[in-house]
């Protein structure tokens, strides 16, 4: 067998091949291209394993080794660990490679963990309709800058920026150059309205029939959209054998700091996902205030602070998921009269936890 490191470049890659005694075979410098890195593979004496960094676009060197019939196995190295593993002070894109290429034989990679392909494509959509979400945001602020600028009263909505408001920012007349950058952000922000939800029809299409997307939709909060993220980015619940490894894959544990005796707890950990995070902390603004059961949670934290209430509520459901993809099974909310007593006025659909 053969072991190949690859340090991974926009335009080119640093790849070299050893034996298991640790032999230098080949080494070169190539560029990326599917036809130059298939005749470099079939080149080598024997069948290979191969090593990458996970690094800016490493898909596309993914999919290429893919194709080659010569690559036997793909690992993608997690950078953070390999650095803490094998730092050196002299660094170059050939030690890099060569680096990657003894850890590998010596069966020491951090390897992450690689979706399927299909789960590749979700997550690029789902990101791209992140992405005009937060340019709608944007320029929503310029029109809320422009506004104030040109001392506008606007009139008392519940949108500003719906079908009312626009029509009514729309009929504005201001002084030059007012007028042409409230046209120019108002035809800029419906576009983005528009290419918003075609993407939401798409996300909808992909995940239709997907039994997970179901189950994730099921809890309190996760809606058609953070209910895909959150399924793109658990992919298969298998993977993580207890809550716990999911909780801290999404960063919603405390860092943790024991010696001498003595335990801290300190910040949210940073190496995590922070798209799992994201959908799972902006599910529970929402969980607590539609569902029995997450308010009484949230409230029953609250006096450490509404970040940290929601955080710890994230936690939960986070849990409830886990158990729920786990047993393949819906979520079910029961009151428990002793956790939550809702005044004689309250009426709910549903009834706790799952």
């Amino acid at each position: 067998m053969i072991y190949v490191g690859i340090d991974y470049h926009k335009k080119y890659s640093q790849v070299e091949a050893m034996d298991k005694e640790g032999k230098t075979v080949a080494r070169a410098k190539l560029a990326n291209k599917e036809d130059v890195l298939r005749r470099w593979f079939s080149c080598l004496p024997e069948s290979c394993e191969v090593v990458m960094e996970a690094c800016w676009n490493w898909q596309l060197m993914y999919e290429i080794l893919e194709g080659i019939d010569e690559v036997k196995r793909i690992y993608v190295a997690n950078p953070y660990k390999v650095k803490a593993i094998a730092e050196a002070r002299i660094k170059t894109d050939t030690i890099d490679a060569s680096t990657l290429a003894h850890l590998l034989r010596s069966n020491l990679i951090p390897s992450v963990y690689i979706p399927s392909e299909d789960t590749r494509r979700r997550k690029d959509l789902l990101r791209q309709r992140m992405f005009l979400v937060r340019m709608g945001t944007r320029v929503k602020n310029r029109l809320h800058a422009l506004i104030d600028r040109y001392r506008v009263a606007m009139p008392s909505l519940s949108d500003p920026f719906g079908r009312t408001g626009l029509s009514f920012l729309k009929n504005l007349r201001l002084s030059p150059p007012g007028d042409l950058l409230m046209r120019q952000d108002i035809e800029l922000l419906e576009a983005l309205n528009l290419l918003l939800r075609e993407a939401e029809r798409e996300v909808i299409h992909l995940f239709s029939g997907d039994e997970r997307y179901e189950v994730a939709r099921s809890l309190p909060g996760l809606g058609p959209i953070l209910s895909g993220v959150v399924v793109a980015e658990i992919d298969r619940i298998d993977r993580f054998p207890t809550p716990g490894k999911l909780l801290s894959y999404a960063g919603l544990i405390p860092t943790t700091y024991a010696s001498g005796g003595r335990v801290y707890h300190g910040h949210l950990i940073k190496t995590s996902n922070k798209w799992l995070r994201w959908a799972m902390v902006e599910a529970s603004w929402t969980a607590q205030r539609c569902s029995p059961y997450c308010q009484a949670y949230y409230r029953r934290h609250l006096h450490k602070g509404h970040n940290t209430a929601i955080c710890i509520l994230a936690r939960r459901l986070l849990e409830i998921l886990w158990v729920c993809l786990k047993k393949r099974r819906y979520y079910e909310e029961r009151v428990n009269r002793f956790f939550y007593s809702p005044l004689p006025s309250q009426k709910y659909s549903h009834q706790g936890c799952c």
